[in-house]
């Protein structure tokens, strides 16, 4: 929902900063605009599936099945004050910087759980890859 929520936001957003004739660079705006958040959902969603799925394996060989579960909800409550921070960032300065904030964020989490030497840090950084996933 918060990612359809920011679509339609990015829409708005669009609508407002287009008025009257299109010109070809308004169209390719529109375009690049349009296709940026199916591109960063499509990206989430990847990520979400593949680290549901990798889990168990990862959490095997960490030694740290005691801390499967904070993998998760780490994940879960970093979302919700990711969108507080998003939608506050997106207030301020545009959607633009949102997305590239969430952007960044998701890259920098992912790279630091791909070389997690611990369970816990595995976690804190999945945790960090989806603070900012609505952005």
């Amino acid at each position: 929902m918060a990612k359809l929520t920011t679509c339609l936001v990015l829409a708005v957003y669009l609508a407002r900063r287009v008025r009257g004739t299109l010109g070809l660079r308004q169209l390719a705006e529109m375009g690049l605009l349009a296709g940026t958040p199916v591109a960063l959902i499509s990206m989430l969603a990847f990520e979400a599936i593949a680290v549901a799925t990798a889990m168990p394996a990862v959490a095997a060989a960490l030694d740290g099945l005691s801390l499967y579960a904070l993998a998760f909800g780490a994940t879960l409550a970093t979302a919700v004050l990711g969108m507080t921070a998003a939608g506050q960032l997106c207030d301020k300065r545009g959607p633009y910087q949102a997305s590239l904030a969430g952007l960044l964020a998701f890259l920098a989490g992912l790279l630091l759980a791909g070389f997690a030497p611990s369970m816990g840090a595995a976690a804190g950084s999945a945790a960090l890859a989806m603070c900012m996933d609505v952005a």
